[in-house]
């Protein structure tokens, strides 16, 4: 390809969480306005942006090797200009300019909205990193879908207040800001109308938005002005991701046990044991977490429950780990993504001493194969059930479709093949036929 041709073009790649797919959408679609065209591969583009996370050192370590493969593409001659923005940047922008001193440009989380004039100033080179204050306000602006046009992520709010001990986001990301129920309200009904399936509502903690706005009603009334806005669309799944189980109330309970909100409810849970969670900083609940999960069932008896925890922590013992096998044991979650504890510099955990790297990977091996029979057992209730699904898309071996039905979450649930052709964003009746855990095989039901 020409350089005229691949003039004023761009690739972005995003890693990381879906809060950063949305801040790219919007880069493209600020991009766009100015004149510049997407390319569906780096090599194609005149300029690469990398949308970085920088939350654990795996992402970090990822966000880096994607830079260094952008770098050397420039290099190599194939780009012209690499630019980094988000977490990473945020995080460890000077550093990182001084590891990649190919890099043209890095931004942190709320200085993309200026690239636009920043790669077209001549200065540009001279100053590489542009890194704000991360307590800035939001920025409301159009979106590009840049993944799948039926699967919208609505953000909600940016930042957060817990003050995890484990956690770098407030470093990153700021203070807890909410943006505008009306703004958001306005956002949702123009990604309906260009016929969004499923909206999906995320922030660092869902469960905490309007808590900065004086006399918010908070994520119950948000979700509520979001089901009337997708009312008679047809069907409609509205997801909430992130939720801090110490914030769930009833009335959020009976908000979430109403379609077109889905009863699916991603619970930060991080652990069970009393003293682990108040070495992470994190509240401590008087009962445990059962009672919680109690009511939801009592209140949605289809939910679904999807919990995330950190495995090696700092002050966890094999007494508080066997604590948490018994809970998984007896209440059965639905889905469960669990993490090795990953020490962040700057953190109070970070300042204390955590089990070693082999007791820790021992810890997650057993909890990985717990995890892995009470899976299989899922899979063998699943059989023979009716489902609809939401169709996101070809399979990979070109042998039928991706499909998913409500109680799995896109990306971070269970994969389910459908054998049949049809188009994305479309629901499709089908019985489970068969699978293994993370990988289900579906058949249609023809009417």
């Amino acid at each position: 390809m020409n350089d005229s041709a691949k003039r004023q073009s761009f690739f972005i790649t995003t890693l990381g969480c879906p809060k950063n797919l949305v801040d790219s959408e919007r880069l493209a679609a600020l991009l766009s306005r100015a004149g510049w065209r997407r390319k569906e591969a780096p090599a194609s583009a005149d300029l690469v942006i990398v949308n970085t996370c920088g939350f654990i050192a795996d992402a970090q370590r990822e966000s880096m090797e994607a830079l260094v493969s952008a770098c050397a593409l420039k290099e190599m001659g194939a780009v012209r200009r690499v630019t980094a923005m988000g977490c990473l940047v945020q995080l460890e922008g000077k550093a990182l300019c001084r590891q990649l001193p190919q890099l043209d440009l890095a931004v942190g989380v709320n200085d993309w909205p200026r690239l636009p004039r920043l790669l077209v100033c001549k200065g540009a080179r001279a100053m590489r990193l542009h890194r704000s204050s991360p307590a800035l306000g939001l920025t409301a602006t159009p979106r590009h879908a840049l993944h799948r046009a039926h699967l919208r992520y609505l953000k909600i709010a940016e930042g957060c207040d817990c003050g995890c001990g484990f956690c770098v986001i407030p470093r990153i990301r700021g203070p807890q800001r909410s943006m505008s129920y009306v703004e958001l309200l306005r956002e949702a009904r123009g990604l309906l109308q260009r016929n969004a399936k499923e909206l999906v509502v995320v922030a660092q903690d869902s469960t905490a938005y309007g808590s900065d706005v004086p006399g918010s009603a908070g994520l119950p009334a948000l979700l509520r002005g979001l089901s009337e806005t997708a009312s008679g669309a047809g069907e409609r799944w509205i997801r909430v991701l992130y939720l801090h189980p110490s914030k769930i109330t009833d009335t959020l309970l009976r908000v979430m046990a109403q379609r077109p909100v889905l009863p699916y409810f991603d619970l930060a849970l991080q652990h069970t044991s009393a003293k682990v969670l108040r070495s992470m900083r994190r509240p401590v609940p008087e009962r445990g977490w059962e009672p919680l999960l109690e009511s939801i069932r009592t209140l949605a008896p289809d939910a679904v429950l999807r919990a995330t925890l950190l495995i090696g922590h700092p002050g966890e013992t094999r007494s508080d780990f066997k604590q948490l096998l018994r809970f998984l044991e007896k209440v059965e979650l639905d889905h469960v993504g669990a993490f090795l504890y990953s020490p962040q510099p700057g953190t109070p955990s970070a300042a204390r001493a955590a089990p070693a790297s082999e007791e820790a990977a021992a810890r997650m091996a057993t909890l990985d194969e717990l995890l892995a029979e009470q899976a299989a057992q899922r899979v063998s209730r699943l059989i023979g059930t009716q489902t609809l699904v939401l169709v996101d898309g070809p399979s990979s071996d070109g042998a039928g479709v991706l499909a998913r039905p409500w109680t799995d979450a896109p990306d971070i649930d269970w994969r389910y093949h459908l054998p049949v052709r049809a188009r994305a964003g479309s629901f499709v009746e089908a019985v489970v036929v068969g699978g293994h855990p993370g990988s289900v095989e579906l058949e249609p039901i023809h009417a």
